[in-house]
């Protein structure tokens, strides 16, 4: 005698245990798009999470998800330092943290050169600000 007709189960008992007997198809979904980077991104942080994302993908995928990922700018750095679909991904993020690294370290030299003291500010205080902001810049890198 099945479960479903035992005496003494109630009609929706029945029904539910018929339906759990029953084979079920697993659902399968495809993984998301990696998160885009952003400037204001910790490109350590973004590397290790699309890095830890990038096996549910097949081998042909994984570089091109990585480069639509970036912005414009880095996307067209990363192609022109030979990153292509073929690349290893090992090299490809090595790659793209030089890459981040000569960013970050050019935007620090403009801010520091370009950072003039302002009429009313004193010679310490100019002094301060100029070491707080590459404090805050070397932390970043």
């Amino acid at each position: 005698m099945s479960k479903a007709n035992q005496p003494g189960l109630s009609r929706n008992a029945r029904n539910w245990e018929a339906e759990t007997e029953e084979p079920r198809s697993t659902l399968v979904t495809a993984p998301a798009d990696l998160p885009p980077f952003e400037e204001d991104m910790n490109f350590e942080e973004w590397l290790l999470t699309a890095k830890f994302n990038l096996p549910l993908y097949p081998r042909c995928q994984r570089i091109p998800l990585i480069l639509q990922a970036l912005q414009n700018d880095l996307f067209v750095a990363a192609v022109g330092a030979g990153i292509t679909h073929d690349a290893d991904v090992d090299q490809c993020c090595d790659t793209l943290a030089q890459l981040i690294i000569d960013r970050e370290e050019g935007t620090l030299a403009r801010d520091f050169f370009q950072r003039f003291q302002k009429a009313d500010e004193a010679d310490e205080e100019y002094a301060r600000n100029l070491q707080l902001l590459t404090l805050v810049q070397l932390s970043q890198l």
